[in-house]
């Protein structure tokens, strides 16, 4: 309200209770202007502190140090560094929790680095203590906003010296640090692998399936070739895909007689999926490619392992793998097309762009064939008895050998076997 006495205004100003009011905000101003400078002194000391600390580990001092460069700070009087102060911090336990407070720091920067970065490396080191104990030292080399950096990342203490117990330490590291793996961000690549492990565990736990495999290799005069495993931490262990590329054509044929003599349920529903999973056009492009890569790459690694190799021939062996490699894939062709590499065009050539890649009736040639032929020209008892029957006898099976021999199968036969006229006019 503004009805009242400017008397009372005066008396209020002069009475004991307003005076003690004053008194006690002055007194509240001063002590939180005494408190901001106690606390600005102390963050200054802290940012010292922190600074000079930073300076020993660069310099390779021993934080035990840490008191005698106080010292030494208090005597040429470094600023915000003072004897009478109250918080010193001028011991080992309290440095090392401070540079533990900068590593988290650093360290958190640099993942974060990583984790927007659009590709990452890994270079790792070698480094035995005086104790001799395991440990690695991790690089990364990666591109932010199309830089190149390559930075120092963590030392690393091993179980043991092997392959895989490096894999697993690296592979701890990164998972810790939720750091995108390739093949989270590729499904399809972990998607390949899935599929070429269930082929390899398929034949592997049972030689009865392997027997039918070499059976139709025998039949064909095909190199007697089994599906070997890829090891997650051998990678490149990946080149045996090449065994899967040139007995594939007998893998499918495999697959599809083991579904048909199979009487358990549970196996044929197990062959007919791995059967449809292999038969995905984009899988078998892809791994047809992995042939062609993988074998630059793994001869590559057998020159750089020989015993009296030269410094100076590294480089330009790497280097002509990388031109090869270039030249292969990246080199346009007179259509402006990408060259590719061989296997991979090969493929691409004898299949169309489509999901599935061999229609029913490549499905079953070889087994449906062995079957007509041995039944049909062998076996007397299911000659044919229907008049109109006789009349395409044997020819029926001479053409299904003409398709299937007149086409090129890699990498054994790279052109056809036969000419079908020939071999029709030979026939008659």
């Amino acid at each position: 309200s503004y009805n009242f006495r400017k008397s009372v205004l005066d008396e209020h100003a002069a009475s004991q209770q307003h005076n003690k009011a004053n008194k006690k905000e002055a007194a509240s101003l001063r002590m939180v202007t005494v408190s901001n400078n106690a606390i600005n002194n102390a963050h200054q000391h802290v940012l010292q502190m922190m600074k000079m600390i930073f300076w020993l580990v660069s310099e390779d001092i021993a934080l035990n140090k840490i008191k005698s460069f106080i010292d030494l700070a208090q005597f040429i009087e470094v600023p915000y560094i003072k004897k009478e102060g109250h918080i010193t911090y001028a011991n080992y336990n309290s440095a090392l929790q401070m540079l533990e407070a900068m590593s988290i720091l650093i360290d958190n920067d640099l993942w974060n680095e990583l984790k927007n970065s659009s590709a990452i490396g890994i270079l790792i080191d070698e480094s035995t203590d005086i104790a001799t104990e395991s440990h690695i030292i991790v690089y990364v080399k990666y591109c932010l906003y199309g830089i190149v950096k390559v930075r120092y990342l963590q030392l690393l203490q091993l179980e043991h010296g092997n392959a895989k117990s490096i894999y697993n330490a690296i592979y701890s590291l990164f998972d810790k640090h939720t750091c995108e793996k390739a093949q989270k961000q590729v499904d399809f690549c972990n998607h390949v692998d899935l599929i070429l492990e269930k082929t390899y565990l398929f034949f592997y736990k049972s030689p009865k399936r392997y027997d039918i495999l070499y059976s139709y290799q025998e039949l064909l005069n095909s190199p007697k070739l089994k599906i070997h495993q890829l090891h997650k931490i051998h990678w490149l262990s990946r080149y045996e895909v090449k065994n899967f590329c040139r007995t594939l054509e007998l893998l499918l044929d495999s697959l599809y007689e083991i579904y048909k003599t199979s009487e358990k349920k549970q196996t044929k529903e197990s062959t007919i999926e791995l059967y449809n999973n292999i038969c995905n056009w984009r899988t078998l492009a892809f791994i047809h490619f992995l042939y062609d890569i993988l074998g630059y790459l793994a001869t590559l690694c057998l020159a750089l392992q020989h015993r009296y190799i030269r410094f100076s021939d590294i480089n330009p062996k790497i280097e002509a793998t990388i031109n090869k490699i270039y030249d292969e894939y990246l080199e346009l062709d007179t259509d402006r097309k990408p060259k590719l590499g061989i296997h991979l065009n090969k493929f691409l050539e004898l299949t169309k762009s489509s999901q599935q890649y061999i229609n029913s009736h490549k499905l079953k040639y070889t087994s449906d064939c062995k079957n007509n032929l041995m039944g049909d020209i062998f076996d007397f008892a299911s000659l044919p008895k229907d008049k109109n029957k006789l009349t395409n006898y044997e020819t029926l099976e001479l053409e299904q050998l003409i398709e299937f021999y007149k086409k090129p199968y890699l990498p054994n036969y790279p052109n056809g076997i036969v000419e079908a006229d020939s071999l029709r006019q030979e026939w008659n």
